[in-house]
């Protein structure tokens, strides 16, 4: 669903609806599962060091308010 952004009413949030967040909570495990096993062979430090530089990118990214709504 479309709504209004809060401190840019000219620009809209997506937002799933109650069905969708039924969706997307069903398909976690699948995703999951489906990571799991395309990562498997790969070392844990390297996974380790991939999800470090993911964290840093993030916290990054939100401390300059870049990719979330509102």
């Amino acid at each position: 669903m479309r709504v209004a952004h809060p401190q840019d009413r000219r620009s809209s949030v997506l937002r799933l609806t109650l069905e969708g967040e039924k969706v997307l909570a069903a398909s976690r495990p699948v995703v999951e599962r489906e990571l799991a096993s395309l990562t498997a062979t790969v070392p844990a430090a390297d996974l380790g060091r991939l999800a470090a530089t993911l964290a840093a990118l993030r916290a990054s990214l939100e401390a300059d308010d870049q990719g979330r709504p509102g």
